[in-house]
């Protein structure tokens, strides 16, 4: 799974622990916040992009982009959401808490996200990478 060579270690807590859902991922935590923040953070692509047409950066954490819009290398600060966001991972993640999806559904979904963004975006051949990670997937399977 994507990441999950970077995933940390879980800290000791008293009670219930929250196992990660990802196969081979084996870290669990004490709080769902923490649980939510590690798949958000490990087992989902990129949400976040730059809006400059040319430019091909991407990201999970929302601060990540205002720092790059903040570099002023690519224009002004987005207006609204629709400009930088690639897809919302709290509806994917939403599914995956209520067991409305399997993980393997969920990692589809949101690559077909991504990919659906590149192509509005003009930004396939930049995002050829969906997982911007040299273990996921490499190519985008275009129709």
């Amino acid at each position: 799974m994507p990441g999950t060579s970077q995933t940390p270690t879980s800290s000791k807590t008293n009670g219930p622990r929250l196992p990660c859902p990802w196969t081979g991922c084996e870290v669990d935590f004490g709080r769902q916040q923490e649980w939510e923040r590690h798949i958000l953070t490990f087992h989902l692509p990129d949400c976040y992009c730059c809006p400059a047409p040319a430019c091909p950066w991407r990201s999970r954490r929302k601060d990540s982009l205002k720092m790059h819009i903040d570099e002023g290398m690519c224009g002004p600060r987005p207006e609204w959401e629709e400009q930088w966001m690639i897809y919302n991972p709290k509806l994917i993640l939403q599914w995956i808490c209520e067991d409305f999806i399997s993980i393997e559904f969920a990692e589809t979904y949101a690559l077909d996200f991504v990919q659906e963004r590149a192509r509005e975006l003009g930004k396939v051949d930049a995002w050829r990478d969906p997982w911007r990670y040299h273990d996921g997937p490499q190519e985008f399977v275009m129709d």
